[in-house]
């Protein structure tokens, strides 16, 4: 018997302009349309036949904008960079991070897991009032409104979390 081997993509999907991403008219069945899209012209048909029958977006959180793609192991590269040009999604700029690449859906599932109970932390505390010294941030200044309407400062946020009790929240 042979195992088809599989790759797991997890990837974070950054609406350009908007602090949190409104990705409520994003189905996993339009996501993979886009990327099959994506696909085919990066990649004409060949490459997207290559991937028809084994990618697939396995979750999808349009809260979050977390994202698990699921293609061959043999293709994994190919899908990689047909979602890298995706630039627009119904005529809203993204970006595409890919935070996780794993051979298994357990592991994938775990990272997962992890990244949804920090970007759930950080919506709520993007919800409350801005960290700052004054409010118990030990002598730290950090407005976390900045940190998330910016895609290319968005790591620094997670700098936040060495001073904050996770109890607490």
């Amino acid at each position: 018997m042979v195992v088809f081997k599989r790759r797991y993509l997890l990837m974070e999907i950054l609406l350009l302009g908007t602090p949190w991403p409104d990705l409520a008219i994003l189905t996993p069945s339009i996501l993979g349309s886009i990327i099959q899209e994506s696909m085919e012209v990066n990649f004409g048909e060949h490459g997207l036949s290559s991937i028809i029958n084994s990618m697939q977006v396995k979750y999808l959180n349009p809260v979050t904008g977390l994202c698990l793609v699921r293609c061959s192991r043999d293709e994994y590269h190919r899908l990689w960079c047909a979602i890298t040009f995706v630039s627009s999604i119904r005529n809203q700029p993204v970006l595409f991070n890919l935070l996780d690449l794993s051979g298994n859906i357990k592991t994938s599932r775990k990272t997962l897991v992890k990244l949804e109970q920090e970007k759930l932390t950080l919506l709520k505390l993007q919800s409350k009032e801005p960290l700052s010294a004054e409010s118990g941030g030990d002598a730290l200044s950090v407005d976390l409104h900045f940190h998330v309407s910016t895609p290319l400062i968005l790591d620094l946020s997670f700098e936040v979390f060495e001073y904050l009790d996770f109890e607490e929240l």
